[in-house]
């Protein structure tokens, strides 16, 4: 769908109709690993495992709001953007970012202070984040906004 998919509220909003329903249906989205992740048991290691490879695909997050904010068409997709960054930036979570709060839970999870940046990322993380900088950075707007709104919304079954 072109850049001018959001011209009007229908087409909009049948984009992410169909948008939301590809990402559903996507096998990424059912895979074994997050269907097993409600119902087997975890180890603190396992959380600590899980978390320290998650941690900075939270900590980018925010950095592909801003790209796309650079790129976005006009001032209504940029108002939009700038409200979902405010929130990110921690504007209703007492000033604390989401990356800061992914802390509390890898600190529980028993990573010590600056673990967090010591840990050899899987080669899939990293190719995940130069994914998503590239989708942010070179594929039109609206698939961007794909990968980093949707997408990434519904890394878990819907339910989770």
């Amino acid at each position: 769908m072109g850049a001018g998919a959001l011209d009007g509220e229908g087409d909009g909003r049948a984009f992410l109709a169909r948008l939301r329903e590809e990402v559903a249906t996507h096998p990424g989205v059912g895979h074994s690993l997050l269907g097993r992740m409600a119902t087997d048991p975890r180890s603190r290691e396992d959380f600590r495992a899980i978390g320290l490879q998650h941690y900075p695909l939270v900590c980018l997050f925010t950095r592909y709001l801003e790209l796309l904010l650079l790129r976005a068409p006009d001032a209504r997709a940029k108002t939009w953007l700038a409200k979902v960054l405010v929130d990110e930036y921690g504007d209703r979570s007492e000033g604390e970012d989401h990356a800061a709060h992914y802390l509390r839970f890898l600190r529980a999870a028993g990573v010590p202070a600056g673990g967090e940046d010591r840990e050899p990322l899987h080669p899939a993380v990293v190719e995940f984040v130069e994914t998503h900088l590239r989708l942010v950075t070179e594929e039109p707007f609206l698939v961007g906004l794909g990968a980093v709104g949707p997408v990434t919304d519904h890394m878990a079954p819907p339910g989770q």
